[in-house]
């Protein structure tokens, strides 16, 4: 699930996706870096932090092994 873009890049519900990919092992998980848009989100920090802490904990309760990617949590 990467790269994942902040709502004024791209306009989309996480749940209907997670629920799209249940049947995997393993969901790895990352931010966009390469587009300015992203960047210049408002709550770009509290945007991600609360989507990853909505991926943890659908990974949890689906025993699917979480990956968060190196620098989406910066």
């Amino acid at each position: 699930m990467e790269p994942y873009p902040t709502p004024n890049v791209r306009e989309q519900e996480l749940e209907p996706i997670l629920n799209a990919v249940s049947f995997v092992d393993r969901i790895v998980f990352g931010r966009v870096h390469y587009d300015k848009r992203t960047s210049a989100h408002e709550d770009l920090d509290a945007f991600y932090r609360g989507t990853i802490e909505r991926v943890r904990k659908f990974c949890e309760e689906n025993d699917i092994d979480c990956c968060i990617k190196k620098g989406t949590e910066d």
